[in-house]
């Protein structure tokens, strides 16, 4: 995610949620906000066979991609990295 939104003072990101699925597909869930302390929410996808992530889609992209059974909630390791 640092190759798709780098942070700096004046743009911040915070991941609302990062799921793993059992099939290793990831589903990124963040808030960002830009020099202009304008907020935006933004979903990215990162499929466990790809060579990048998908980012700029819409909610509608990723819901229902990482929620099955043996899915994991990494979103607390994914806040620690970023700090």
């Amino acid at each position: 995610m640092r190759a798709i939104y780098e942070t700096t003072p004046e743009q911040t990101i915070h991941f609302d949620s990062v799921i793993v699925s059992s099939t290793g597909d990831v589903c990124y869930f963040a808030k960002t906000t830009d020099a202009r302390q304008t907020s935006e929410l933004v979903f990215a996808f990162f499929a466990h066979d790809a060579t990048g992530v998908q980012f700029g889609l819409e909610f509608a992209d990723v819901n229902g991609q990482c929620d099955g059974l043996g899915s994991r909630d990494l979103t607390a390791f994914a806040e620690g990295v970023n700090k």
